[in-house]
């Protein structure tokens, strides 16, 4: 998990990766993003931001990216069945088929993230 203090909005971040050894099986994550209440009249906005960047992401094979409007912001959930994408998905996503649990967990607290 990883929580951000960004200009605007403040994000909570969370990732379940499942391997099976060295196989990266599956990658969940989600992200709560809270406006500043002085930033709640654009949030209509921000939220068509969101779609446009991520909406690349419903057209991968193995990838669902789902949205929800919240009062205060935007809910979103990425999952991706590694085994059921392309090369080329995987790529942009930023995963990997194969992957040690202990480099895999080292790469994500080098990006910000607490690891169980």
């Amino acid at each position: 998990s990883k929580k951000e203090d960004l200009d605007g909005y403040k994000t909570t971040s969370k990732e379940l990766i499942t391997f099976n050894k060295d196989n990266v099986l599956e990658y969940d994550a989600s992200i709560t993003v809270e406006l500043d209440n002085e930033y709640l009249t654009y949030k209509s906005i921000f939220i068509e931001e969101i779609e446009n960047k991520f909406k690349i992401y419903n057209k991968m094979k193995g990838v669902k990216f789902m949205e929800e409007e919240t009062d205060n912001g935007l809910n979103m959930t990425i999952n991706a069945d590694i085994t059921k994408m392309n090369d080329e998905s995987i790529e942009k996503l930023k995963l990997r088929k194969k992957a040690s649990i202990k480099a895999t967990k080292q790469d994500r607290e080098k990006d910000g993230f607490k690891c169980k």
